[in-house]
């Protein structure tokens, strides 16, 4: 039975995930991450899955968008990014919902296999049930957005790009 719930799960992961449209978590549209043309604005390489990436709205209204919560952080402390930019996460369950940074929880699991290799997915911080599911089948460590970007930095990901 635990075995069918999983498979469940990630097929209706899957499933969701297909589509291209993202919100912003307070139901406002907004332009999708796209996954054909559009290149990540830190590391360059192509946006293959929207699902591990955000976007960033800066204060001149430009937004930029990134393939992994990595490039993102990275990204921020390779430009010294101030507050008045808007950080939004994809939600790693539906791969529709921008999440501000501070509205997230960070899982880092091997397992999950992001696209630029530090692992990091964000799922909704109120979402406890769902994190207890996904920490099941992506055994990791759950961290706050401060230990993200603290991780980035660590790892030099933000300066070898």
């Amino acid at each position: 039975m635990y075995r069918l719930s999983v498979l469940f799960i990630i097929f209706s992961w899957i499933a969701i995930g297909c589509s291209d449209d993202v919100k912003v978590s307070s139901d406002v549209e907004i332009k999708s991450i796209s996954k054909d043309n559009q290149s990540c604005d830190f590391c360059q390489k192509k946006i293959k899955n929207a699902r591990y990436g955000g976007i960033i709205t800066t204060s001149t209204g430009e937004e930029l968008q990134f393939r992994s919560i990595e490039c993102v952080a990275g990204y921020i402390v390779s430009k010294e990014l101030k507050s008045t930019d808007d950080v939004r996460v994809v939600n790693f369950i539906d791969a529709k919902t921008l999440l501000k940074v501070e509205d997230a929880i960070y899982l880092q699991s091997p397992n999950l296999g992001s696209p630029n290799g530090l692992d990091f997915a964000a799922i909704e911080r109120k979402n406890v049930a769902m994190q207890e599911k996904i920490e099941r089948v992506y055994p990791g460590q759950y961290l706050d957005w401060n230990e993200v970007m603290n991780r980035v930095i660590h790892s030099g990901y933000a300066l070898n790009h």
